[in-house]
Formats: C-alpha cells, structure tokens, sequence
C-alpha cells in the first residue's frame, strides 16, 4: 500500500501490485492491437501454406505433362510395333504388297520414336529414369529379334517357301 510519506517513483510499483488500484498504464496502441495479434499470426500462416501449395500445385502439374508426353512417345512405339505385325502379317496372308505399307511406315518411323522416348526420358524429371531408358532399350532389342527371327523371317520365307511362311506366323 501506498503511504504519505513515499516519493511518487514508488507509485508504479504499488499501483502494480495492488488488486484494488488501477492497472498500468499502457498506451492505447498497444491496447487496441493485442487481440490483433493472434489473427494476424493466422493470417500470415495461411498466406505460406496457400503460396506453397499453389508451388506445389504447379510442379506436380508439370510432372503429370511430362508424364503424359512420355506416355504418349510410348504409344507411338506400341503403334509401330502393332504396324510391323499387322503388315507382316497382312504380307504373310495375302502376298499383297499393299500390306506391306504400315510395315515400312513403322520401319521408317520406329528409330526417331525411340529416340524421342530416350531423350525424353533421360532429360525429364522423376526418379528411376535410367530403369526406365534400359526398359526402351529392352524393348528395341525385342523388336530387333522379331525382325531377325520372327517377323522378317516370315516376310523372307513368304517370297520363297510360302507354306513355311504361313505356318511360321501361325505359330506365333
């Protein structure tokens, strides 16, 4: 409590400590922006969890284009190879030169597809992309067997011996 007799220095610290006496002075500003504070704070987290989801957004977005390119690369090549069969095959049936065409089409088109497919899954984003390039790798070395001893094999035997011909691609 607060005496007579006390240098007024000491009236701060009384009027602190006593329950029944007017609180500290504050200054207004402080006052009205206390319960501002915690909004704000909010606000601001809010603001950075939006900006990094909208960052993430955008990434994520660039990778299912690229995913979508890679995927559509890989279609062509299936379109090539389903090409070289169905002409082959075609050929094979009929001694028809007209089907021959998707064959040499897909001959002349399949290297530039897979190369497109390498480059564009060597220089893309992801993880696993080299697996990725060995499994292209893997694929052109089957198609380079079937040349050898499946489908062009049948296309040979188709000008000489056409019955072999024929039962080779009955056979698979």
């Amino acid at each position: 409590m607060l005496q007579a007799d006390d240098p007024p220095s000491r009236l701060p610290e009384v009027l602190g400590t006593s329950r029944g006496l007017l609180l500290r002075r504050r200054p207004l500003r402080a006052f009205l922006l206390r319960p501002l504070w915690l909004p704000l704070l909010l606000l601001l987290l809010v603001t950075f969890t939006v900006a990094w989801s909208v960052i993430r957004n955008a990434q994520f977005a660039d990778l299912v284009q690229q995913s979508q390119e890679n995927l559509t690369l890989a279609e062509n090549v299936l379109t090539d190879v389903i090409d070289l069969e169905t002409g082959q095959r075609g050929f094979v049936i009929t001694l028809d030169p007209q089907f021959l065409e998707p064959y040499t089409r897909a001959q002349a088109r399949l290297p530039q597809h897979l190369l497109d497919l390498r480059r564009a899954l060597r220089t893309g984003p992801g993880v696993g992309r080299e697996r990725q390039v060995q499994r292209v790798d893997r694929v052109e070395q089957l198609i380079k067997e079937w040349e050898r001893s499946g489908g062009g094999l049948a296309l040979r035997l188709a000008r000489t011996d056409y019955p072999a011909a024929v039962q080779h691609v009955k056979s698979g």
